[in-house]
């Protein structure tokens, strides 16, 4: 009985400070060449989302890993080749009485000429608000990777 309540409290120990590892989905549309995208600029310049300060700190991280990668931010230079919407979303969670943050950046690439979504990612992660920056530099690499992927398998 000893052994087994050891091994029980071990167990316990063990993965009382186990999170899930952060996930990342992406779905696109198979008949659009994400190839041929070379700029971008974001589809809500002047709205809440510019004053919320994490999606804020998306939409920069996203701006620099596409512009890290070679795209071109068209802001002020005419018409992009794609639009970007990006959403940054907490939600709390209860699970066996342990509570923590998840959070989700869910972005989604438009054609602007009809505003038709391209391509969409949603990461997911458990979030400690000391880290949340972070977090969200992280998420925004793997989702640039994913994107650049993404658009090569469509190119080949």
């Amino acid at each position: 009985m000893k052994i087994f309540c050891l091994g029980l409290a071990a167990c316990v120990v063990l993965f009382a400070g186990w999170t899930p590892a952060q996930t990342i989905e992406t779905d696109s549309d198979k008949d659009f060449d994400l190839s041929r995208l070379k700029t971008f600029d974001f589809s809500d310049r002047v709205s809440q989302a510019d004053r919320d300060l994490n999606t804020r700190r998306m939409r920069e991280a996203i701006a620099s890993e596409l512009t890290a990668n070679g795209y071109a931010n068209s802001s002020d230079a005419g018409t992009p080749d794609f639009l970007i919407g990006c959403r940054f979303v907490e939600n709390p969670v209860r699970r066996a009485r342990v509570q923590y943050t998840e959070a989700r950046m869910v972005v989604a690439f438009l054609n602007p000429s009809n505003k038709g979504m391209v391509w969409k990612a949603i990461a997911t992660d458990i979030i400690d608000m000391s880290e949340t920056e972070k977090m969200i530099k992280k998420s925004a690499e793997k989702l640039v990777k994913k994107f650049l992927k993404d658009a090569r398998q469509k190119k080949d």
